[in-house]
């Protein structure tokens, strides 16, 4: 499935108990049920991971496919426009989580808001785009280490998509962009091997596989539109500041 957002938090100011942890995964759970019912026009898979240390809590949205959430392919405009929309979505499920976690947990955890695979994707044919503009200011060295640079960043993107969609997409990115850059017309262009990571999940902390989680941790999944919550809010929330 492509993942289309995740919200993380930190905190290092909140008890680290079994209660708590189990008080923190269900909050974190709830949040998301509500930020994605509001965002989300069609099923999407959440899933949510919360560890004790720096309590670190995780939420993450994916879709069967990009396309299923905001239009199919159509043209090159079209897509970017829908990878706008998905990038814009992302950011908002993102900070109702996180600004709904200040209030019931604490109001200086840390927060980032991740737009996944519609943000590389997004940030990659801006940066294929600028390219474009300056090709007439830049050596050949320097177009190079560029399209080098992009090509990790679409590659990770790719990685994450069905072939079914990617293809497609694939299509769209060489008709724009191949007639003035011919290199991204090489087969393996778009193709990443699968142990190579993204760069940006180098730098950011991520949901570990099951095998390396700690004992002490919350993990839970659930498709929005199959299932609802039936959990008590957490301890000392007031309704009233969800409205």
């Amino acid at each position: 499935m492509a993942q289309v957002a995740e919200a993380y938090v930190r905190t290092d100011h909140y008890p680290i108990d079994e209660e708590s942890l189990q008080r923190v995964g269900r909050l974190v759970e709830r949040l998301s049920y509500d930020s994605a019912r509001l965002i989300y026009p069609r099923t999407v898979k959440i899933e949510i991971y919360v560890e004790p240390g720096s309590l670190k809590a995780w939420a993450k949205v994916s879709a069967t496919a990009i396309g299923l959430l905001y239009g199919a392919v159509a043209t090159y405009p079209d897509f970017k426009n829908g990878l706008r929309e998905a990038v814009g979505d992302a950011r908002a499920f993102s900070t109702y989580v996180i600004e709904h976690f200040r209030q019931e947990v604490d109001s200086g955890a840390y927060g980032e808001r991740r737009t996944k695979t519609p943000g590389r994707l997004l940030r990659n044919l801006d940066r294929l785009e600028k390219l474009e503009h300056d090709l007439p200011q830049l050596t050949q060295r320097e177009i190079s280490q560029e399209i080098a640079r992009i090509r990790w960043g679409l590659q990770s993107a790719f990685a994450d998509l069905p072939f079914e969609e990617a293809r497609p997409i694939e299509d769209l990115i060489k008709g724009e962009h191949g007639p003035r850059l011919p290199q991204i017309y090489s087969p393996r262009f778009f193709t990443r091997e699968p142990e190579l990571p993204a760069f940006e999940d180098l730098a950011a902390p991520q949901i570990p596989p099951r095998a390396e989680r700690p004992p002490l941790s919350y993990y839970g999944a659930f498709e929005l539109g199959r299932w609802k919550p039936q959990i008590p809010p957490p301890r000392g929330h007031d309704p009233r500041r969800d409205t």
